[in-house]
């Protein structure tokens, strides 16, 4: 693999590259298509009245998941650039690296997945096919179960948006292996129950992330993961800081290890900022610490980049002066476990290194973020989002028409293995001469079943109200809840 871009001169690549593209303009490069649809896509749009810390809303100087899209995708463009990489590819998996993301940010992930794994106390009580201990669950529910925005986002991707040419935006699998490689693929263990059952996506991770039976990845996906995670910490603490939940003496303790073993030497402006914050504005401060925990972490993860890129035994152009200003050339044969270990920060294992400091950056911020209006907005969103699910699968017939299309198709899929898009559109077609009278009913005939697949079917409702809960935005679900 040619390390200097994984996928480079991508004018040039052919269909063996696309998911379930055919016939594509030749005049513009295939990652730049990837990046213009999901740039018009509803999805897209969405991320703008979706939480990223506080409520969406609250505060329109507050960032949401669009504005921490576009954050990211400066850095990682910055930081692809210096690297030689292919910037279409990574503004493209940035832009779409959240379009699975739910209402209310983390919590109505998390709210979700609880909701589409089993418990013995499951939300929608007993007569739910989901009330039981995870090991009484038959390996045939196993392909219905689990949500993970970063995976969901291949959901949204490949089905559930919509192109000329039926479901799915039609992206390349590099893209779609970008989208849902931007975080961990699990939760982690002890942080909710049934942190590895997301069998959900195992179709859609076979079907839009493999390239001639290998996956799709890419220095590029790699790359956009490191720019998130440098997006959120900085913008999290900015946040909190004009929400009036921490201080500026607070975000320079936490700053302070990191800083001191990054070996940056600060201008005398940054100086007197962080010795006394107190007598600076707010927007004086936070300009200046934003631009000291940004550009520290952009240069030492491609600073070391560079030097692990020398030690697989590639020829890369030392950057001078600095490490965001000078692209570098570079030929190196790697595999994806050795690309993993390619952006880093150095080695966290060794005490007192920087690598160490940013490793321990994450879990500093979130020990002066537990902000008591923090957890009372988590908890109204968890209580919306699980008002919504049991409404709707109470009475299904709520649900809006496209729920109801989705879902018999997707049991039509279920019954006959293929023919799906064909189904849909004939369902669609009827809409057109019929209205949908005849389609609802159909819809409620298909819930009273007791066929072959009745259980199946129960958990395909179940994923049609998930993934409609999930595509709202905050206000959507407030609506919804107050409405229904």
């Amino acid at each position: 693999m040619d390390i200097s871009c994984s996928v480079s001169a991508n004018a040039n690549l052919s269909g063996q590259l696309l998911g379930a593209v055919n016939n594509l303009p030749a005049t513009k490069p295939l990652f730049g298509l990837d990046r213009d649809k999901i740039f018009y896509s509803r999805a897209f749009r969405r991320l703008a009245g979706k939480t990223q810390l506080m409520a969406a809303g609250k505060n329109e100087v507050l960032r949401t998941r669009l504005t921490h899209t576009l954050e990211v995708s400066q850095i990682a463009r910055a930081m692809g650039q210096a690297l030689n990489l292919d910037l279409d590819l990574i503004e493209a998996i940035v832009l779409g690296h959240d379009l699975g993301h739910t209402p209310f940010g983390h919590v109505g992930e998390r709210t979700l997945h609880e909701i589409m794994t089993p418990d013995p106390s499951h939300l929608l009580g007993k007569r739910c096919i989901l009330c039981r201990d995870a090991d009484e669950v038959p390996e045939e529910w196993k392909p219905f179960l689990g949500f993970k925005h970063n995976l969901q986002g291949l959901v949204v991707a490949m089905e559930l948006e919509k192109n000329e040419q039926g479901r799915g935006l039609g992206l390349t699998a590099y893209t779609l292996y970008g989208i849902q490689a931007h975080t961990k693929p699990e939760y982690k263990p002890g942080r909710m129950d049934n942190p590895k059952m997301l069998g959900y996506y195992n179709k859609y991770l076979k079907r839009g992330c493999m390239v001639d039976g290998e996956l799709a990845w890419s220095l590029e996906a790699l790359l956009v993961g490191q720019a998130d995670e440098i997006a959120q910490w900085h913008h999290d603490l900015e946040d909190a800081l004009l929400d009036g939940l921490i201080t500026p003496a607070e975000i320079v303790k936490v700053m302070e290890p990191m800083l001191r073993l990054s070996g940056r030497k600060l201008t005398a402006q940054e100086q007197n900022v962080l010795k006394t914050p107190e007598n600076y504005d707010l927007d004086s401060f936070t300009y200046v610490f934003t631009g000291i925990v940004v550009e520290t972490l952009m240069e030492k993860l491609v600073e070391t980049a560079a030097e692990n890129i020398r030690a697989l035994g590639g020829t890369a152009q030392v950057p001078v002066p600095s490490p965001l200003k000078t692209k570098m050339a570079h030929v190196v044969p790697v595999t994806l476990d050795q690309a993993k270990d390619i952006f880093s920060y150095g080695d966290k294992k060794v005490s007192g290194s920087f690598a160490e400091a940013v490793e321990a950056f994450p879990n500093r911020i979130g020990g002066i973020l537990g902000a008591k209006s923090i957890k009372n907005a988590d908890k109204k969103g968890e209580a919306i989002i699980k008002k919504l699910f049991s409404a709707y699968y109470k009475k299904p017939e709520k649900l809006p028409d496209e729920c109801v299309f989705a879902f018999l198709g997707a049991c039509y899929e279920l019954e006959k293995g293929e023919g799906r898009d064909a189904y849909e559109q004939k369902l669609r077609e009827d809409f057109a001469m019929y209205g949908m009278t005849p389609i609802r009913e159909l819809f409620r005939k298909k819930r009273k079943s007791r066929g072959k697949y009745a259980k199946l079917e129960k958990l395909v409702l179940m994923r049609t109200i998930c993934n409609h809960i999930a595509s709202m935005t905050d206000a959507d679900a407030r609506r919804a809840a107050k409405k229904i």
